[in-house]
C-alpha cells in the first residue's frame, strides 16, 4: 500500500473512529448511525439503518425496511491560540495548529443531519500529512502547471569577443521558490528548485550536465586559474554557433503548512531557445624584431 493510501485510508478511519468517539444522540434524535468517508474539507455521507431500533443494517441497501439518510460533515483545524502579553515569547491571533498523538494534528467535526441538527467534537488525525482527497497525481499535476522561468544562456565575453581557444563562461539566472496553488480548497505550497543544467555548445562537443547555474565572469577570479569556478567551454574552431541551456526542476510540498516538505514525483524540464556565439580567430599582431 502506498503512503498515499495509507494516510487516505487513515482518515477515513480516523473519521469513522471520530464519528464513533463523538456525542451520540441516535435515541434521542432518531438519527441513524453515522458512516464516513474521505472527502475535501466538507462531504455527505449516506448512512443505511433499519426502520425499527436504528441499528446498523445487515441486509442490502435500498430495501423497503430500510430507510436512508445523509449526514453533511465538515472540519475545521484547531488553531493555536495567543492573546498576547509583556513576555517575549507571548503571540496573539493563531500561532499555528494544535499538535496531538504521533505526528497528528487537532480538528474540529462538525455533523449535519437531516433535520437540522448539527453535532460537533473534537478529534486528533494522525500520521496525515496530505489533504483530505488530495492525491499524488493531483499535486504532480499542479507542479507541472505552474510556470516557471525561461531558461536562457548568457556568455562572457560578449557577442564578438570570443576568440577560439578562450575559455567561454557559460551561465542561467534560475533560484528557489515557493507558489502557493489552491486545491481541493486545501492550500498546496510547491517549493520548486532547479537541480540540474543541460549545456548545449552548438560545435562538435555534445552537450554537458552541471548541478548549478553557472556564473558571470568575475575579475577577482581567473577561469584559468580557477577553473571550477564557472561553467565553461573552449571553441577551438572560428564559427557561429547555436548555444543553449535546458534547466530542470524538481518539487517538495506541503498542504496547509503542516508537516515537512515532501518530495514530489518527478521533474520539469524548461528547454531553453537557441541563440547564436559568434567565435572570431584572434588577428595576427606583427612585432618587430
Amino acid at each position: 500500500m502506498t503512503r498515499l493510501m495509507a494516510c487516505v485510508v487513515a482518515l477515513a478511519a480516523a473519521l469513522w473512529m471520530a464519528v464513533l468517539a463523538g456525542p451520540s444522540h441516535a435515541d434521542e434524535t432518531g438519527d441513524c448511525p453515522i458512516g464516513t468517508s474521505a472527502g475535501s474539507q466538507s462531504w455527505d455521507a449516506e448512512t443505511t439503518c433499519a426502520e425499527e431500533g436504528h441499528a446498523p443494517a445487515p441486509t442490502e441497501h435500498g430495501n423497503s425496511d430500510q430507510t436512508v439518510a445523509t449526514v453533511h460533515y465538515s472540519y475545521t483545524q484547531v488553531c493555536q491560540r495567543g492573546f498576547g502579553g509583556p513576555e517575549a515569547d507571548t503571540f496573539y491571533g493563531c500561532g499555528g495548529p494544535v499538535e496531538c498523538g504521533e505526528d497528528g494534528y487537532m480538528y474540529n467535526v462538525f455533523a449535519t443531519h437531516p433535520d437540522g441538527h448539527i453535532e460537533s467534537w473534537q478529534q486528533c488525525f494522525q500520521n496525515i500529512d496530505i489533504g483530505p482527497g488530495i492525491t499524488h497525481e493531483m499535486i504532480v499535476n499542479a507542479f507541472e502547471s505552474v510556470p516557471l522561468p525561461e531558461s536562457v544562456m548568457v556568455v562572457d565575453p560578449g557577442r564578438g569577443d570570443l576568440l577560439v581557444n578562450m575559455a567561454a563562461i557559460y551561465s542561467t539566472q534560475a533560484e528557489e521558490f515557493v507558489k502557493d496553488v489552491d486545491l481541493l480548497g486545501h492550500t498546496l505550497a510547491l517549493k520548486i528548485t532547479p537541480s540540474s543544467y543541460s549545456w548545449t555548445p552548438g560545435d562538435a562537443s555534445k552537450a554537458f550536465p552541471s548541478d548549478w547555474p553557472g556564473r558571470r565572469y568575475d575579475d577577482a577570479l581567473s577561469p584559468d586559474d580557477d577553473p571550477d569556478a564557472y561553467v565553461l567551454h573552449r571553441y577551438l574552431t572560428a564559427g557561429t554557433f547555436e548555444i543553449s541551456v535546458d534547466t530542470t526542476w524538481t518539487a517538495q510540498f506541503k498542504v496547509d503548512g503542516l508537516g515537512d516538505w515532501e518530495d514530489v514525483d518527478g521533474t520539469v524540464t524548461m528547454y531553453g531557445d537557441p541563440v547564436e556565439l559568434p567565435v572570431v580567430e584572434a588577428p595576427p599582431v606583427l612585432t618587430g624584431s
